[in-house]
């Protein structure tokens, strides 16, 4: 009797470990929101709602909440990705043409990053004063707004050795 409750408590783990395995699996390569539920903001009131379709994985959709204006939020981590808050890479992130977002941008680190919005040639030489984000900042969570006008516009982190992983584009329909 003692064999046979071992050999059953090993196939309910293995089973187990197999149900966890395809949940992961499945969860990883489906295409949906990469983003938490609707955030309520402190941004102005009247504000369009961004479209409700589904972001490639990488990409990024803002969220939202009627009348509260659109928020974009993105976590740094230590080791050097922009990623949204289930921890999903981010490298693309859909906006629209004259909309104005909340960023919103948690430190997660550490240790000192940043969180720009501009010219890629402006991001990748660390030219902060033709850029719009946060400064550097070591821990917490800072916010800024951005209106896109139709410029092609990327994102990163421009501490010195952190653009080349930490970087991204804007798809403005």
């Amino acid at each position: 009797m003692h064999t046979s409750s071992a050999r059953l408590a090993r196939t309910l783990a293995l089973l187990g470990a197999l149900l966890l395995l395809a949940a992961c699996t499945s969860a990883a390569g489906a295409a949906g929101w990469t983003y938490a539920p609707p955030i309520a903001t402190a941004a102005p009131s009247g504000s369009a709602s961004p479209s409700g379709s589904a972001a490639p994985s990488g990409s990024a959709a803002p969220s939202s909440s009627a009348g509260a204006g659109s928020v974009i939020e993105l976590h740094e981590t230590a080791d050097l990705k922009i990623t949204d808050p289930s921890g999903q890479q981010v490298t693309n992130i859909n906006v629209k043409k004259g909309e104005t977002y909340t960023f919103r941008i948690t430190n997660m680190a550490g240790f000192t990053h940043n969180f720009y919005i501009g010219l890629p040639a402006d991001l990748q030489a660390g030219n902060s004063a033709n850029l719009t984000g946060t400064g550097d900042f070591s821990s917490g969570t800072k916010e800024f707004q951005y209106t896109f006008t139709g410029d092609p516009v990327g994102f990163g982190c421009i501490v010195p050795g952190h653009y080349t992983l930490m970087n991204g584009t804007f798809t403005i329909q």
